[in-house]
């Protein structure tokens, strides 16, 4: 192993790998492709550069696990002072984190949290970076009622990999293509508090950056294009999907009842007849809709979808007129 350049040593606790929705994520072979893909990255920005070591089988399925961090590359001739270096390195493995969570998530959907996750430095009291990235989320998609469509599958986590380097995801911060605003997205929705409200926010940013659907008639262009990539869905899969952008157009404006963030029900009962299980299952399908479609675009290798209308006329007097 090759001597580390100003290494710097980092905790991160509370990392969980989880198994309740696909006993794929916790087997050894699954850790092995982590580590292979993971294991040691380089990430760089401005006038800092560094490499972040991982041993990722550390992490023991179904409990949280603290594992260690190593980030090291920075020379003195770059960043002379050794706590704007450390701080550096902390932005640096920030960004880290939430590629594996991300990578990992799009691979095998809700494989893996980071929530209630603290990044420490092993002298550095200040740096004390805090992160609530939930796969629980995606895994309560997959699950949705009584549907398989549109398909879910186990991918490489290295193939997830090199697609997420293709379309230049990375440290940057600003969403300037479609592709990086569903990416996005589908990170804010693992952060989400009210999974009603939240989901139908982020699924629909995903979804239409996704489709690139028109300003108008976005229900009727949406499915039909959602079906090109994944098939005609069922009579009753389709009336959910209808659904969801019901539920979309009352919540963007402004017709939807909504609760008090408190959800307390002793202060009002009418809360127990408020039910959203259907609405919640209508945004958990269009929330699996994302996770294949972006799963697609891995697996064919496409940066972005693109849709074309086409117009042909037949020549007059070849058709009897």
């Amino acid at each position: 192993m090759k001597r580390r350049i100003n290494p710097e040593k980092f905790t991160l606790s509370g990392v969980c790998l989880n198994g309740d929705f696909n006993l794929h994520h916790v087997c050894p072979q699954y850790l092995k492709k982590i580590t292979e893909s993971f294991g040691c990255v380089t990430l760089a920005s401005g006038n800092c550069k560094a490499i972040i070591e991982v041993e990722w089988a550390e992490l023991l399925p179904g409990n949280p696990t603290t594992i260690t961090i190593i980030a090291s590359g920075c020379t003195k001739k770059s960043i002379k002072d050794d706590t704007i270096r450390t701080r550096h390195y902390s932005h640096l493995i920030d960004a880290y984190i939430h590629y594996v969570f991300l990578a990992a998530n799009i691979a095998s959907p809700g494989c893996i949290s980071f929530y209630s996750s603290e990044l420490k430095h092993s002298s550095l009291a200040e740096i004390n970076n805090k992160f609530m990235l939930s796969g629980d989320t995606y895994g309560l998609m997959i699950a949705t009622k009584n549907s398989n469509w549109p398909e879910i599958c186990n991918l490489d986590i290295n193939d997830v990999k090199v697609w997420l380097e293709k379309v230049g995801y990375g440290i940057k911060q600003i969403a300037t293509t479609r592709t990086d605003k569903t990416l996005f997205s589908f990170l804010y929705l693992s952060t989400t508090n009210e999974w009603l409200l939240d989901g139908v926010l982020w699924i629909s940013y995903a979804l239409e950056g996704l489709y690139d659907t028109p300003a108008f008639n976005i229900k009727s262009a949406i499915t039909k294009r959602i079906a090109l990539l994944h098939g005609m869905p069922t009579a009753a899969v389709k009336k959910k999907l209808s659904r969801f952008y019901d539920i979309r157009s009352s919540f963007f404006h402004g017709r939807m009842k909504i609760p008090h963030p408190m959800h307390n029900e002793v202060l009002d009962q009418s809360l127990w007849d408020w039910d959203e299980s259907d609405d919640v299952d209508c945004v958990a399908l269009a929330g699996r809709v994302v996770i294949a479609s972006i799963q697609q675009l891995v697996k064919n290798n496409f940066s972005h979808l693109t849709f074309t209308e086409s117009l042909n006329g037949t020549p007059s007097g070849l058709d009897g007129s």
